[in-house]
């Protein structure tokens, strides 16, 4: 039916289509095409195939996406630099896409350069070392300006380096002596991957000290007259704790309520926190210690020995002695007897120093009737100790 036969014309159609738009993003991640690993600093520049044109361009510094948005039904190129590389150029058609997508592109850039990873630690234990500052110098031509990195959170640095050249590396961080290292590149004809550790020294065993380390009464060896003990310090210190309770009741007793459980409160914290607190520094100590002597160092430590004003002055003298070879018996057998190799052949010397009582405070009760002031009083238990003052190293 028309209402113009001759034209077989009729009325106007209406027609309905449904159009889902998608969206397409790209994101096109750069690597170096040697190591693989993600290329920083980079440039990717997105163009228009059919034109020419360049559509878009992303530089990334922190990172290596490179992200853009994209059209159906267009045919791109994207090309990827950086600096000391060759680019790379891939193409990509949207054609075909009826859903939304994000598309991930690769692309690996070469370069005729030397890379050279640089990492940092700590001689002694041979730790990660974050915060280091290391500086690369060109040998060869000095025209070059240095190059220097800090990296505050990891020990990690990448260079890229000449053929054909010689360099210095040095490496520093406070507190910490200087590391150096050359490196040769006239042996590579081509790209290639060289790496560096450089290791950092720090005399960690003056940052640990000093060290107190207590004692309970005429102990050890009670009433003897020698100098010498096979006592080891930490069977010692391991009875000490074992008494906490009896120093607590013995000083607190006579006390009133208020003044009784501060008085147990400051026990709690001396036998927790200052004996076995001391006994644990100990142990740390002793860890570094041996890394050191491992190391080759050899080791000088300053012991004093100290005695409660309770007995009489020569006698102190010899307990403070005592209680310092306790304290070396403890570091031979420490481990599987580690340190005692190093006792003998001299790589470890310890110099010590009794002083009995002679440098007690004249506050400190030393009649052997008042045994609760005398012997359980803190001011009395804190002079029961030898202290580890000072170490030194020669390399």
């Amino acid at each position: 039916m028309f209402l113009d036969a001759y034209h077989e014309s009729c009325c106007y159609d209406i027609y309905e289509a449904l159009l889902k738009k998608i969206d397409l993003d790209l994101n096109a991640l750069t690597y170096d095409k040697l190591t693989g690993r993600i290329l920083k600093n980079a440039t990717v520049r997105l163009i228009d195939k059919n034109s020419g044109i360049e559509i878009g361009r992303v530089t990334n510094d922190d990172g290596n996406d490179h992200i853009f948005t994209l059209d159906e039904d267009r045919e791109y190129i994207i090309v990827a630099e950086r600096e000391n590389y060759y680019p790379d150029t891939i193409q990509l058609s949207t054609y075909g896409y009826m859903e939304s997508e994000s598309i991930i592109r690769k692309m690996y850039l070469e370069t005729d350069m030397i890379l050279l990873d640089v990492f940092t630690f700590t001689k002694i234990g041979k730790f990660p070392l974050e915060g280091v500052t290391v500086t690369l110098i060109d040998l060869t031509d000095n025209t070059k300006k240095d190059i220097t990195i800090t990296n505050p959170l990891a020990n990690d640095f990448f260079f890229m380096l000449d053929r054909g050249k010689q360099y210095k590396l040095t490496a520093k961080k406070e507190g910490y002596t200087d590391a150096e290292d050359l490196v040769d590149t006239r042996p590579y004809d081509r790209s290639t991957l060289i790496r560096r550790d450089m290791y950092l020294d720090k005399f960690v065993l003056q940052d640990l000290l000093p060290i107190a380390l207590y004692f309970d009464n005429d102990l050890p060896d009670i009433r003897s007259r020698s100098t010498t003990t096979k006592a080891k310090y930490g069977d010692l210190v391991n009875n000490y704790m074992s008494r906490k309770e009896v120093y607590k009741q013995k000083y607190a007793q006579p006390l009133k309520d208020a003044d009784k459980q501060r008085a147990m409160d400051l026990f709690e914290e001396f036998f927790e926190g200052e004996v076995q607190g001391g006994y644990d520094k100990l142990k740390l100590f002793m860890i570094n210690l041996l890394q050191e002597l491992e190391a080759g160092n050899q080791v000088e430590l300053i012991f004093k020995g100290f005695a409660s004003p309770r007995a009489e002055s020569k006698y102190n003298l010899v307990l403070g002695q005592r209680r310092v070879n306790s304290v070396k018996n403890e570091m031979i057998v420490y481990g599987n007897q580690e340190l005692q190799k190093y006792f003998a052949s001299g790589q470890l010397k310890i110099t010590d120093i009794s002083f009995g009582k002679s440098l007690a405070p004249k506050d400190v009760p030393d009649s052997l009737a008042d045994e609760r002031n005398s012997i359980y009083s803190l001011k009395a238990a804190k002079e029961r100790r030898v202290e580890i003052l000072r170490a030194s190293r020669k390399l």
